[in-house]
C-alpha cells in the first residue's frame, strides 16, 4: 500500500473509532435519561448501568481511539520519511543530471594564468550508459578570433580510464599558457572524449610573463660608515 493510502486509511479509522465512542457515550446518556423520565424509581438501576458502562465499555472504546491515533501518528511519520526520501532522490537525480551535463553538454572551462604556470580545473564525469566505457581524450589546437592556431600544453589526469556504468569520476585538466599566446587574448580549443558524447570548450587567456620578484639579496641595504 502506498504511503498516502496508508495515511488516508489511518485517518479514516481514527475518525470511525472517535465517532463510535462519541455516539456510544451520548446514546448511553440519553438512554439513561429516558429511562429515568419513564420510571423515576429505577434511578438506582440506571446509575449502576451507567457506572458499568463507564468502567467496562468506555475504556475499550478509548483504547480503540488511542490505537487509531497511534496508527495515524505512525502513518504521518512514514509519510514524512517518504517525502524526505523522495526529495533526496530528486535532489540526487538533479545533481547527477548536472554532473552529466558538465561531462556531456557544451561546457566551457576558462584557464587564465601566466606564461609557463599551470592552471588547473576539475570536473565530474558520469557514465549514464548501461555499459562500461573506455575513456580517452583528444584536444584540437587553440585558435584566436582571427583563426590563428597556437600550441598550448593540455594534460588530463587520468589521461585514459575505464568508467563503469552509472559511475562517476573526478578529472583534472591542466593547461599551461605558452609564450605564443598574445596577452589578454582568448584562444579556444575543443576537447572530446571517446566512449561518451562529451564536448567541452577550453578557453585559455594569457596574463603574460609574471614579473620577477625581488630576491633576499636584492633587499640588502649596505650602510657605509660616515667619515
Amino acid at each position: 500500500m502506498e504511503t498516502t493510502e496508508k495515511l488516508s486509511a489511518a485517518f479514516r479509522n481514527f475518525e470511525s473509532n472517535l465517532t463510535k465512542s462519541y455516539r456510544s457515550g451520548w446514546d448511553q446518556y440519553w438512554s439513561s435519561v429516558d429511562r429515568f423520565v419513564r420510571d423515576p424509581s429505577s434511578l438506582s438501576a440506571i446509575q449502576k448501568d451507567y457506572v458499568s458502562f463507564l468502567s467496562q465499555t468506555v475504556p475499550a472504546q478509548m483504547i480503540g481511539v488511542l490505537e487509531a491515533g497511534t496508527q495515524c501518528y505512525t502513518a504521518i511519520v512514514e509519510s514524512g520519511s517518504q517525502l524526505v526520501k523522495d526529495a533526496y532522490s530528486r535532489s540526487s537525480a538533479g545533481a547527477a543530471a548536472t554532473a552529466a551535463t558538465q561531462a556531456t553538454g557544451n561546457s566551457e572551462f576558462v584557464f587564465e594564468g601566466y606564461v609557463g604556470e599551470p592552471v588547473v580545473r576539475r570536473f565530474l564525469m558520469t557514465n549514464n550508459s548501461a555499459s562500461a566505457q573506455m575513456i580517452a581524450f583528444s584536444v584540437t589546437s587553440f585558435q584566436n578570433g582571427a583563426g590563428q592556431s597556437v600550441s598550448v600544453p593540455v594534460m588530463m589526469d587520468p589521461s585514459s580510464f575505464l568508467l563503469d556504468a552509472s559511475q562517476e569520476k573526478v578529472l583534472t585538466c591542466t593547461v599551461v599558457p605558452s609564450p605564443e599566446l598574445t596577452t589578454g587574448q582568448d584562444y579556444i580549443a575543443i576537447m572530446q572524449a571517446t566512449g561518451l558524447p562529451m564536448k567541452m570548450q577550453l578557453r585559455v587567456r594569457s596574463l603574460g610573463v609574471r614579473e620577477a620578484t625581488s630576491t633576499p639579496e636584492d633587499d640588502i641595504v649596505i650602510l657605509a660608515p660616515e667619515a
